[in-house]
C-alpha cells in the first residue's frame, strides 16, 4: 500500500504580509483593505477540507522542523538572511519585490522552508512513499540574494538541494506549474547539472521576471533549465501537450532520483492571479504522470535486481548492479552485490581445496596401481585395476569440473539435443539405462564442455555404484541430470 507523507504547521498559517489592499500598500487613492492576497485562508480551507473529507486520516503526518540557518546558506547569501531577519526584529516590512513580512516573518520563512526539507527526509528515509507540504510563505521565487513574488527563501530549491547534499542524489527533477516562472529556482541551479528544473507557466505572467524559452542555463547547466512559457487562455489540452512533449520526456531522459513538485494552484481558471483555465481535473492529471515517471524509475532497479537474480546461477562475474534511486533500492542493491561477492569468493575458496584436494590423490592412487601389479591372482588384479581407473577418471574429471569452474570459458549456443544423444550413447552399457525426456526449446548458451564434464561426473556414479541417470529439460531453462542409485540393504 502506497504511503502518502502531509506536513504541515500552525505558525505557517500565522505569517502575516501586513496592511495592504490585496498587493498594493495602502495609501494614496489605494483604499486599506488589510488584506494581502497572499493570505493563509486559501491554504486553510484546503486543510479543513482533507480534515472534513476523512483524506487527512489517511496520510502519514509528518513532525514539521525548521530551516537551520546553515540549510539556507546552502543556497541563500548570508546578506539576504541578515536582511530578512533585521525586517522581522524592525516590525515587519518589505523582504525585496513584493515578499513583505510581519515580526514573525523570520520564524515563519525558516519554519515553511524547513517543512519542505522534512518532506525530503521522511521520503528519503522511506517512512513514505511521497509527500505535501502545505506552507507558507510559498518559496520560488526567492533568489539567492533577494525576496521576490511572495516569497522569502527558495523552499522547492532548498529541497533540491538538501537531497543532494543530505541524500547524496546525484539528480533532483523540480518540475513547476504555477501559473509564475519559477525566477528563484532558475537563478539557484542555471549553472548546475544535478537538477533539471522545468517550469510551465504563462507568458510574461510576472513583469518582474522574464521566463521565455530560450532560458536554458549557462555553463554547465547549459539545457538543464527547460522554459515552458504558454499564452494567457490555455486549458488543460495545451498543458497536456506540453507534458506529452516536453515535461514528460525531459524527465525520461534525465532520469531523476527525486522529483520536488512547486504546486502552485493559480493557473487554475477562477484564480485572480493568472490568465489560465486548468481545473481540478487538470491538476490531478498532472500530478499522476509525475507520479507515474517516478513509480517507472522506482519498478525499473527492482525489475534489474530480479534479472540479475535470475542471472546469477549463471554468471557470477556478471557486473554489479547500480547502487542508485531511492533509499530501499540503494540498499536493495547493495546488499545483492555484496551477495554476489561473498558467493563468488566462497566458490573460488571452495574450488581451491577440491582442487588441491583432487590432485593430491593422484599420488596414492599411482602407488595403488603399481602395487596391484605385484598381485599374483590375475582375476583379483585385474577388478582391482579396472576400480582404480575409474577412481582416476574420476579424479580427473574433478579437476577439469574445478578448472572449469574457476575459468573463464566463452558461452556459446550449444545444441541440448545432440549433446544429450552422444551422452545416452555413452552412457548405454549392460545394466545400466539412459533416458532423454522432451526436447529443447532453443539453444543452450553456455559452456559445452563445462556441461560435459557435470554430466561425466553423474555417469561416472552410475558406472561404480549402479543405477540410472535421466537427462531432463527444466522449465526455467537448460538441462538437469537425475541420477537414481539402488537402494542398499540396512547393516
Amino acid at each position: 500500500m502506497s504511503r502518502t507523507g502531509f506536513v504541515t504547521d500552525e505558525l505557517c498559517f500565522w505569517h502575516d504580509p501586513g496592511n495592504y489592499a490585496l498587493m498594493l500598500p495602502p495609501g494614496g487613492f489605494v483604499e486599506p483593505l488589510n488584506r494581502h492576497i497572499e493570505n493563509p485562508e486559501p491554504k486553510r480551507r484546503l486543510l479543513n477540507l482533507l480534515t472534513a473529507s476523512g483524506l487527512r486520516d489517511r496520510l502519514v503526518a509528518l513532525p514539521s522542523r525548521d530551516a537551520a540557518e546553515h540549510e539556507l546558506l546552502r543556497l541563500h547569501s548570508a546578506r539576504h538572511l541578515e536582511h530578512v531577519r533585521a525586517v522581522a526584529a524592525a516590525g515587519g516590512g518589505e523582504t525585496g519585490i513584493g515578499a513583505p513580512i510581519s515580526r514573525n516573518g523570520w520564524d515563519a520563512a525558516r519554519r515553511s522552508a524547513g517543512c519542505a526539507l522534512a518532506a525530503v527526509d521522511a521520503v528519503m528515509a522511506g517512512r513514505v512513499d511521497r509527500a505535501y507540504a502545505l506552507t507558507r510563505p510559498p518559496g520560488h521565487h526567492a533568489e539567492p540574494d533577494r525576496a521576490m513574488g511572495f516569497c522569502i527563501f527558495a523552499n522547492a530549491a532548498l529541497a533540491a538541494e538538501h537531497a543532494i547534499r543530505v541524500h547524496g542524489l546525484e539528480r533532483v527533477a523540480v518540475i513547476d506549474w504555477d501559473v509564475h516562472f519559477r525566477n528563484g529556482t532558475y537563478r539557484c541551479f542555471e549553472q548546475r547539472a544535478d537538477v533539471l528544473a522545468i517550469s510551465i507557466h504563462q507568458q510574461a505572467g510576472y513583469l518582474q521576471v522574464s521566463g521565455e524559452a530560450d532560458e536554458v542555463g549557462t555553463g554547465a547547466g547549459l539545457g538543464y533549465s527547460l522554459n515552458v512559457p504558454l499564452p494567457p487562455g490555455c486549458g488543460d489540452g495545451a498543458y497536456r501537450d506540453a507534458f506529452d512533449r516536453i515535461v514528460l520526456p525531459a524527465l525520461e531522459a534525465y532520469r531523476p532520483q527525486l522529483i520536488v513538485v512547486p504546486c502552485g494552484f493559480d493557473a487554475g481558471r477562477f484564480d485572480p492571479l493568472g490568465r489560465m483555465l486548468l481545473d481540478d481535473v487538470s491538476f490531478r492529471w498532472m500530478t499522476r504522470a509525475v507520479m507515474d515517471v517516478a513509480v517507472r524509475w522506482v519498478v525499473r532497479p527492482l525489475r534489474q535486481l530480479t534479472q540479475a537474480a535470475e542471472a546469477l546461477g549463471r554468471d557470477l562475474d556478471r557486473a554489479p548492479l547500480p547502487e542508485d534511486g531511492p533509499l530501499e533500492v540503494q540498499q536493495a542493491a547493495r546488499a545483492f552485490n555484496t551477495m554476489q561477492q561473498r558467493l563468488a569468493g566462497f566458490i573460488n575458496d571452495r574450488t581451491r581445496v577440491l582442487a588441491a584436494l583432487s590432485h593430491d590423490l593422484k599420488t596414492p592412487l599411482t602407488r595403488m596401481r603399481l602395487r596391484a601389479e605385484l598381485m599374483d591372482d590375475e582375476e583379483l588384479r585385474s577388478k582391482f585395476e579396472s576400480d582404480l581407473g575409474e577412481m582416476q577418471t574420476m579424479v580427473e574429471q574433478t579437476l577439469e569440473f574445478m578448472r572449469g569452474l574457476g575459468g573463464n570459458e566463452p558461452r556459446v549456443p550449444v545444441d541440448v539435443d545432440a549433446l544429450a544423444a552422444v551422452l545416452q550413447a555413452d552412457q548405454a552399457a549392460p545394466g545400466r539405462t539412459s533416458r532423454i525426456e522432451g526436447q529443447a526449446r532453443a539453444p543452450w548458451i553456455g559452456s559445452a564442455s563445462l556441461l560435459k564434464r557435470r554430466l561425466g561426473i553423474a555417469r561416472n556414479i552410475t558406472r561404480g555404484c549402479g543405477g540410472d541417470v535421466a537427462l531432463r529439460n527444466r522449465p526455467e531453462d537448460g538441462l538437469a541430470a537425475v541420477v537414481s542409485l539402488p537402494r542398499t540393504a540396512a547393516p
